[in-house]
């Protein structure tokens, strides 16, 4: 199982990297999203989407997204909607997360926007990462079972579809 988190925060980032290796084990890995190409005046899907083709998130399982990535370093405007709508377009479930909200309004809000996966991220870092290896590891079961009963390979769309 690979994770791809984008987080702008260093701390942050570095917190919650450490409690998801920590709770993958031996299970997967987890990358910190970095843009390695400078800006093409390419949408930032396109640009976003771009970047996902480097070998280092390669069979991705799940990209995690702070709803926050407006200091995202050579990505300046990267937002957790532009992360969604790759994910959707690259058939990859995305789940976002946020501290300094009401659990219930922030998972009122989710269900206001597309369908998407919401965390909390107020209880810590432990529990919003066994959150997340939970999501990871039940669409990477999904996922295998699918494409074992399949004939033909699974179509590249949406997580959904």
């Amino acid at each position: 199982m690979k994770l791809v988190l984008f987080e702008d925060t260093q701390e942050q980032a570095v917190q919650l990297l450490e409690a998801l290796r920590a709770e993958l084990a031996e299970r997967g890995d987890v990358v910190h999203f970095c843009s390695q190409k400078d800006d093409s005046g390419a949408t930032f899907e396109d640009r976003l989407r771009s970047e996902m083709e480097c070998a280092e998130y390669k069979d991705t399982t799940l990209f995690i997204a702070d709803r926050d990535l407006s200091k995202t370093s050579r990505f300046l405007g990267l937002s957790e909607p532009t992360v969604r709508r790759v994910a959707d377009s690259l058939a990859i479930p995305e789940c976002s997360y946020t501290r300094r909200i009401d659990e219930g309004e922030f998972l009122r809000a989710a269900e206001q926007r597309e369908a998407c996966i919401a965390i909390s991220i107020d209880d810590g870092w432990e529990r919003c990462a066994r959150q997340i290896v939970s999501i990871a590891s039940g669409f990477q079961d999904i996922r295998s079972k699918l494409e074992t009963q399949m004939e033909a390979p699974a179509k590249k769309d949406s997580p959904g579809s």
